[in-house]
């Protein structure tokens, strides 16, 4: 299992937790081409049974009206629907975070922060824009 002080640019993304410090815009760093681009290529939402057609071979259920195919991550029954947790590709992938590393730590520009697929990183700011945070190696934590 992996420990807190061995957390590095290799795993700081996989269960962690982190209160990220905010950085200036215009920071030197980010004259360069960032280290790593992450993209969005799937989008993760709920549908409920009555609008789209179960396919059990395939555990997918197809949208009635445009054949769309949605694969099923989970589901709920919740009084007389069914509730379906599903993930659909995303034919164009599209930008969602930079970052750039050091030996101290990470450099984020995203407007997305808080729940980050496995993680938790939080950061002082009010803003639903895209905004720069930086978070110390040390400073991240095993989220469980």
């Amino acid at each position: 299992m992996l420990e807190s002080n061995q957390i590095n640019r290799d795993n700081f993304y996989q269960n962690t937790s982190a209160d990220w410090t905010l950085v200036s815009e215009d920071f030197i760093l980010f004259e360069s081409a960032p280290d790593y681009i992450s993209y969005v290529t799937q989008k993760t939402f709920i549908i409920y049974s009555n609008e789209y057609k179960y396919v059990e071979s395939n555990n997918y259920l197809l949208e009635k009206k445009t054949n769309r195919k949605f694969k099923i991550l989970s589901k709920r029954v919740q009084k007389s629907r069914i509730k379906y947790f599903v993930e659909e590709e995303i034919d164009i992938p599209r930008l969602s975070s930079n970052y750039w590393f050091t030996e101290d730590g990470v450099y984020r520009k995203s407007d997305h922060w808080g729940n980050v697929r496995d993680c938790f990183w939080k950061i002082n700011s009010i803003t639903t824009s895209e905004i720069i945070g930086f978070c110390k190696w040390i400073d991240f934590r095993i989220w469980k």
